[in-house]
């Protein structure tokens, strides 16, 4: 959903159908099974040492999962540099 011919409401749109799709998935699930405790343990860790030396389609997998999770308030992420901070939603 990029693009100049993407609107505004389009956008909004598919992240909300998107959001509800991530909280179903069992891919998303079973990821925030693993991260959840790892950014608790580790308050303001980096996004990227989470899959830092997987290969490319977990990485994106990785991105999917926690960016949702930002969306529905299961982690933080607050922008640093290239990466993100994480958090667990109670930490920030």
């Amino acid at each position: 959903m990029v693009g100049e011919t993407v609107t505004d409401g389009q956008r909004t749109n598919f992240t909300r159908l998107m959001t509800e799709f991530a909280k179903e998935d069992p891919l998303y699930k079973e990821v925030m099974e693993r991260v959840l405790p790892l950014v608790q343990a580790n308050p303001g860790m980096l996004q990227s040492q989470i899959y830092k030396g997987q290969p490319d389609h977990i990485k994106e997998q990785m991105r999917y999962v926690l960016y949702f999770a930002n969306e529905l308030g299961h982690i933080n992420r607050i922008k640093k540099g290239n990466s993100y901070k994480l958090f667990s939603p109670d930490a920030v």
